[in-house]
């Protein structure tokens, strides 16, 4: 690719002033899609959750069971 930053850039808006409806919807898809990639592999590299895990019944039982051992002093 040939041209500056700024001439790209001004090419970029000539053609998208110039394209039909049905192109901007297909543009405007396709780059959803892709920041839903990005998104996906940047939660892979992460690991992390953006939500907290609800802990099951069983779970908070035992917890709350632990808490009151542990408030008792008889663990």
């Amino acid at each position: 690719m040939s041209g500056t930053r700024f001439k790209l850039i001004g090419e970029c808006v000539v053609y998208i002033v110039k394209a039909p409806d049905a192109v901007l919807r297909k543009v405007k898809d396709e780059l959803k899609q892709l920041n839903k990639i990005k998104k996906k592999i940047k939660i892979k590299k992460s690991g992390k959750r953006k939500t907290k895990k609800k802990f099951s019944a069983k779970q908070r039982a035992a917890q709350k069971l632990f808490a009151k051992r542990a408030k008792a002093g008889t663990l």
